[in-house]
């Protein structure tokens, strides 16, 4: 057991820690954008973009996103166009559905 001194008396750790849980607001799906500079070469027209950031997929929904609209749809019984009200009004706006002729959102 740890002992420290103060002042004239002494500390001993208690066997208990004190246990504090700090709770975080989020929105259930959270977004972030990239924006990279784009270099074209006048010479030969290709285009340069750098790479994204170590740890971020080239994928534009992560591997959590589908889990997390499953839950939100089937399991508490939301609508997409309610999910895609309350990522608005938590300032992470998500489209109810994909624009046509795409599947850019993860069906689950």
């Amino acid at each position: 057991m740890a002992e420290y001194a103060v002042g004239k008396g002494k500390l001993y750790e208690l066997a208990m820690p004190s246990v504090f849980v700090h709770i975080v607001g989020t929105a259930p799906l959270k977004a972030t954008v990239y924006e990279r500079i784009r270099l074209r070469c006048n010479l030969c027209g290709d285009i340069f973009t750098p790479e994204l950031p170590e740890g971020v997929s080239e994928q534009k929904y992560d591997d959590s996103a589908t889990p997390m609209l499953a839950i939100l749809k089937y399991g508490c019984g939301m609508p997409f166009n309610r999910i895609e009200t309350l990522q608005r009004n938590l300032g992470q706006p998500l489209p109810a559905s994909p624009p046509s002729g795409t599947s850019s959102i993860p069906q689950p």
